[in-house]
């Protein structure tokens, strides 16, 4: 399948690709405020349409991650991801100040065969810990919202 891939992801677009997750379609001012401050964003299409998405957060020199990768369902398993993750590879390799850059991620459920194909390495491991988060909500909950 020919794949054309560019960085032209807008708020409607991000927020359509997140109905397909369980994750949440963030407002749309909260889509644009999150792809104004991203380190990459990616779109994948074929023809002239969006067939697949990508979202990065960090600095973009020590560290990015990959925060939305989203395909749509009916072109998954046909490589959009794969495309999607070299671009990222190819991204990051070309620009100056990167030879210590780490890319991680957390990988949605059922997904961490994908990952592991594409180069990354699963956690935790014999060096590395397990990945943690948290919602902001229940950190307020739990430490409260002041100084």
């Amino acid at each position: 399948m020919k794949l054309t891939i560019d960085t032209a992801l807008d708020a409607e677009t991000f927020q359509h690709f997140r109905r397909f997750t369980d994750w949440g379609v963030p407002t749309r001012s909260s889509a644009a405020l999150a792809l104004r401050n991203s380190c990459l964003t990616l779109v994948a299409r074929r023809d002239q349409s969006v067939v697949g998405i990508t979202r990065m957060v960090g600095d973009g020199v020590l560290n990015a991650y990959v925060q939305d990768m989203i395909v749509d369902p009916a072109f998954r398993g046909r490589g959009v991801g794969r495309a999607l993750i070299a671009y990222i590879t190819h991204h990051f390799a070309n620009r100056p100040h990167t030879d210590g850059l780490h890319i991680g991620l957390m990988s949605a459920h059922g997904m961490d065969g994908f990952y592991t194909a594409c180069g990354f390495r699963a956690r935790p491991n014999a060096g590395e810990g397990a990945g943690f988060q948290a919602s902001l909500s229940s950190l307020v909950s739990h430490h409260g919202n002041g100084h």
